[in-house]
């Protein structure tokens, strides 16, 4: 958590480093190219899979309510999808074996059956816009247009220059106004004055609440320091810290600390893993009648498309293999 305040300084760093890391990857490009026709491989599939990683990523964001378009590509650490695939086509192209090699797409797929998807559920799992905990028995949503990553020890949540925010947890002995102070405490590592703006204890979904919203000035101006915790138990509190411009407070988050909840036995049974299964599409069989067998509750026809590198258009063939997510087992 106490990473959460050094973010901003840490981006101005990134900028001074970004036409090195540009370089390594274009370098790591040509390398893997070169590499691939060596080995008897075909050279162009390092353009499909760049492409591909392309595709999921856009997916992603675009189900968080993000446009990829959004960071151009001078401002990202590393070179955009389109400019990596375009390179190693080029390069593929180069070597005079594009098309050609090994390809061993039968034994590969024969690889990736069972092989498990997304988000372990004993870590918690991101669905869309939302986290939930089946073991911890919490759900919480994040507002639309920010991403998510769930992380060991916390979700961080980042909206761009509209604020950042984490969830976790502490030590809590049942004195709520303490459990914030010791976040707050942590979170600035006593190096920061903080100035308390609000603060006050409330119900959320039924579960006992503190907040407290403090301001702080930083070298990159005002920024409002809120914590938001809850009462699970008499031993067991959970919290978002959130990072806002100065003046804000929860703000755009505030949808989202009032969404926390508790879930119930049934709905924490109900979340099981992911799994692929590569199944053999069979005569009538279309991509949209596969699609709705993807263990997902929306986006199913975007990710299956995605995941087999086909559009809603595609025409499947009978005997043709495929890859699908699907529900597996909870050990």
């Amino acid at each position: 958590i106490g990473n959460l305040l050094g973010q901003g300084i840490q981006q101005a760093a990134q900028f001074r480093t970004l036409s090195f890391s540009r370089n390594q990857e274009f370098q790591a490009d040509q390398l893997g190219v070169r590499y691939l026709a060596q080995a008897g491989y075909d050279p162009a599939a390092s353009a499909s899979m760049l492409a591909a990683l392309g595709r999921a990523d856009a997916l992603e964001l675009r189900m968080q309510g993000r446009d990829q378009r959004e960071t151009p590509e001078w401002a990202k650490t590393h070179p955009n999808s389109a400019s990596r695939v375009q390179q190693a086509a080029t390069l593929a192209r180069q070597t005079g074996r594009s098309g050609t090699g090994l390809r061993n797409r039968a034994q590969f797929l024969s690889q990736l059956e069972g092989i498990n998807v997304d988000d372990d559920p004993a870590q918690g799992i991101i669905d869309g816009r939302t986290f939930t905990h089946p073991d911890l028995r919490l759900q919480f949503s994040i507002p639309t247009g920010y991403l998510m990553q769930n992380g060991t020890d916390a979700v961080s949540i980042s909206g761009g220059s509209a604020g950042k925010a984490q969830f976790s947890t502490g030590r809590y002995n049942g004195d709520m106004q303490a459990y914030v102070g010791q976040v707050l405490q942590e979170l600035t590592g006593g190096k920061t004055q903080l100035q308390v703006v609000d603060q006050r204890q409330t119900q959320i979904n039924g579960i006992p609440a503190s907040y407290v919203i403090a301001r702080a000035q930083t070298s990159s101006g005002v920024v409002d320091v809120s914590v938001f915790a809850y009462e699970f138990s008499r031993d067991r509190a959970y919290h978002f810290v959130m990072l806002t411009q100065g003046g804000t407070g929860v703000g755009p988050f505030t949808t989202m600390v009032n969404s926390l909840r508790r879930i119930t036995t049934t709905e924490a049974a109900s979340i099981r893993p992911k799994v692929i299964d590569v199944v053999t599409v069979r005569p009538g069989e279309t991509v949209q009648s596969l699609a709705g067998r993807m263990a997902y509750r929306d986006y199913q026809l975007e990710r299956f498309a995605t995941l087999n590198g086909l559009t809603s258009a595609s025409r499947l063939v009978p005997g043709q293999q495929v890859k699908l997510v699907v529900y597996g087992t909870r050990r």
